[in-house]
């Protein structure tokens, strides 16, 4: 499966909901199945592009919801974000074949 996500810090304000849109791709074709998705989660702390985690530290998160957007044809999942400013999070969707897509969050 293909997935564009080029890495990068977000910002988010804190104890707020965000949203993270992807879409994936078989081929030429984009995937709507929900069961592509595998796995959402949240992990305290940023992953660097070497993969290693920074800047940890303690955060309450949690994920809202996983929705199929067939007007954009993507995937959006809504998080709250850690209500501490400050805090760094990395939301992590792992797909069926075991592609992640990666997304790290600072709080504001």
């Amino acid at each position: 499966m293909n997935v564009y996500a080029p890495p990068r810090l977000n910002s988010v304000y804190a104890g707020r909901e965000k949203e993270l849109r992807f879409q994936v791709m078989a081929g030429p074709t984009i995937v709507s199945n929900p069961t592509v998705v595998s796995s959402l989660t949240t992990e305290p702390g940023c992953v660097s592009p070497s993969g290693l985690p920074t800047a940890i530290r303690p955060a309450d998160y949690g994920l809202v919801s996983l929705k199929w957007s067939s007007r954009y044809q993507r995937f959006s999942i809504h998080w709250l974000a850690p209500s501490s400013k400050g805090t760094t999070v990395t939301s992590v969707v792992t797909l069926a074949d075991g592609t992640r897509i990666v997304a790290c969050f600072l709080t504001k």
